[in-house]
């Protein structure tokens, strides 16, 4: 059963426009393919394209290789991951204070979808990798899945002649939830090592080694916008919002952008922080203040994890009827894991490696009472090490 969050922008900030600045010569649209692709002048800026104008300069748009066919989407979707290599560096810089524009001769349509993706680092060049009951991971190898990706050593699991693989362990360790994102990625890689992985084609062992040099970002947000406004005669610019979070934003399935929530970034930037509209945000400050701080009415809630641990979760049932028989189903992607009942009445409970950011908990049997959630962190001493960072 398949969950998504989708954002709908409010107070949105309207940025500045594109002043004209001195900029280097050197940086052109003659570029290298690995480099940005650049024009100086607005009646350069191709029809039909987006662009970040900075420093007087108009950078274009960039998206790469894809599991998936690249268009416009209303909706996030884990199973969507995009793959760079060098030509991550193609993929311009939107500092608050430049502009993200558009030009297009045709009948504009104000729709401007922005879908937001998870820079998951380097790996391997695999995504959709799903968890099987023992916690290990399957891999789909049929062509239609598009889980390789083509221009990496990751092709060498086709020559094995199967439908679907188990990778056991990786890199001379077991391969569980903690090391795998949503979309199915590897994580905790570096840069061009070669990892040893454990490949089983039924009970059949075979060692592949695999080069970690892709980067990998999978989709985790989706918002509509029409605000924009009309610049000088040829173009718009698309106003991005004031509270959204440094991060990779493909605009209308045309090309990303790295958005920085101000005026620089370094490798420590955490591009994966959620986006939380302002009146969510006050709702979520509201209900910590308030004396049912943990009490629960709707049949759905979600819950943010702030890292990928076991975790200990506990929902306490207050159901009105006598006779009810409340559970619960925890959805983490595409995976579902079932509350057990303890011997406390109506007090439901799971332990389970969970992936960080947002989990989507379904309650059923209540009638018309509430309950509480408790979430508790089984490795506390990472946990406040992390946070003291």
């Amino acid at each position: 059963m398949k969950r998504t969050w989708i954002i709908m922008l409010a107070g949105l900030l309207l940025l500045a426009g594109c002043s004209k600045r001195e900029v280097p010569v050197e940086e052109t649209e003659t570029e290298q393919e690995a480099t940005l692709q650049i024009v100086s002048e607005m009646d350069a800026v191709e029809n039909g394209a987006y662009y970040v104008c900075h420093n007087g300069t108009y950078e274009k748009l960039y998206v790469g290789a894809a599991n998936y066919e690249i268009r416009t989407q209303s909706n996030p979707d884990e199973n969507r991951t995009l793959w760079f290599k060098d030509d991550f560096e193609r993929i311009p810089t939107m500092y608050q204070g430049d502009t993200l524009i558009y030009k297009n001769s045709a009948p504009l349509v104000e729709d401007v979808y922005m879908e937001r993706f998870e820079y998951c680092g380097y790996t391997v060049g695999l995504s959709g990798l799903k968890r099987l009951e023992s916690g290990r991971y399957s891999l789909s190898m049929k062509a239609t899945d598009h889980n390789i990706n083509p221009s990496s050593d990751a092709m060498e699991l086709t020559k094995l002649g199967a439908e679907v693989v188990i990778i056991d362990r990786f890199g001379g360790a077991d391969l569980r939830s903690g090391n795998v994102s949503y979309g199915g990625c590897i994580l905790g890689l570096s840069k061009d090592k070669v990892y040893a992985a454990d490949v089983y084609v039924g009970t059949y062992y075979h060692e592949m080694r695999l080069t970690a040099d892709t980067i990998a970002l999978t989709s985790m947000e989706a918002a509509r916008t029409v605000d924009y406004e009309f610049l000088q005669n040829q173009l718009i610019s698309i106003h991005i919002p004031e509270w959204y979070n440094s991060g990779y934003y493909l605009i209308n399935g045309f090309g990303l952008v790295r958005y920085v929530a101000g005026d620089s970034y370094n490798e420590d930037t955490d591009f994966n922080i959620p986006n939380i509209p302002p009146e969510e945000q006050e709702s979520e400050e509201e209900t910590e203040k308030g004396e049912n701080n943990n009490r629960y009415y709707e049949n759905e809630t979600k819950i943010r994890l702030k890292r990928a641990s076991e975790y200990c979760i506990t929902i306490r049932c207050f159901p009105k009827g006598e006779e009810a028989l409340p559970g619960a189903i925890l959805y983490e992607g595409d995976n579902a894991f079932q509350f057990k009942r303890t011997t406390e009445e109506n007090v439901l409970r799971l332990t389970e490696e969970l992936s960080k950011g947002n989990h989507l908990i379904s309650v059923s049997g209540l009638e018309d009472g509430y309950y509480e959630i408790e979430v508790e962190d089984l490795d506390p001493e990472e946990t406040s090490e992390e946070e003291s960072k």
